[in-house]
């Protein structure tokens, strides 16, 4: 897919930012995504003054764009980008970033607190808390992050919040099929000293047998989101 931007070219986008600065009532806004209708329904939520750039994919022009301009917020639809790192990188020195996330991504919550992350916006929520999330993180520079995203943290797999980083990272490896003598192939450990971390891990969630551990472990994968992996 090519990158677009609704209503305008990306030459018009970048000629309204030299415009636009001159005004202190309007921002400048990126929003990152690869379903058209998520960018028109985002966009939807911003005032009218706003300058708002849609883009697919993000090229040298946007690249460009985001190191040289000011940006008062990057919104980026993160589940079609978190394994693309030459999407994420130009962003990690940019201050306002809000990732747009499935509605049943798990987050740790405590990680947010040790990056540029400003907002975790679920896409459960309505078009009208999305617009007060938005003025929250912009306006106000608060974070903000959805209640069903810090519900389903503390909540729905209430063990998590106590694994450490390499207890969550076997956990994924777990997830995607690795047997203990590939992840410590992978993690330049013992295989002894991953079966340790496995019975940790088991502890912690209260999982008494391997296939529950498996099982959970495919679960967790398919929804977790490393938030500090990619934003460091």
């Amino acid at each position: 897919m090519d990158d677009f931007v609704f209503d305008r070219s990306f030459g018009d986008f970048e000629r309204l930012f030299s415009e636009k600065e001159k005004s202190v009532d309007s921002k400048n806004i990126v929003i990152i995504s690869k379903i058209p209708i998520i960018m028109e329904s985002i966009k939807s939520v911003f005032p009218e003054q706003d300058n708002i750039g849609c883009f697919s994919m993000v090229n040298k022009n946007v690249k460009d764009l985001i190191e040289n301009k000011k940006i008062d917020l990057i919104l980026i639809d993160i589940c079609y980008y978190c394994h693309e790192s030459e999407v994420t990188i130009p962003f990690q020195r940019i201050g306002n970033i809000a990732l747009l996330t499935e509605p049943d991504t798990i987050i740790c919550i405590e990680k947010l607190l040790n990056n540029n992350i400003k907002g975790i916006i679920s896409k459960k929520e309505k078009i009208s808390d999305i617009r007060k999330a938005i003025n929250q993180i912009i306006n106000e520079k608060k974070m903000y992050v959805s209640k069903c995203v810090i519900e389903d943290y503390f909540n729905l797999i209430p063990g998590i919040r106590y694994l450490t980083e390499r207890e969550t990272t076997i956990l994924q490896l777990l997830g995607r099929g690795k047997k203990p003598s590939g992840i410590a192939h992978e993690l330049f450990i013992s295989v002894k000293t991953v079966e340790t971390y496995r019975y940790k891990i088991m502890d912690k969630l209260d999982i008494s047998d391997a296939e529950s551990l498996y099982n959970f472990a495919s679960f967790f994968n398919q929804r977790y989101l490393a938030v500090d992996k990619i934003f460091p």
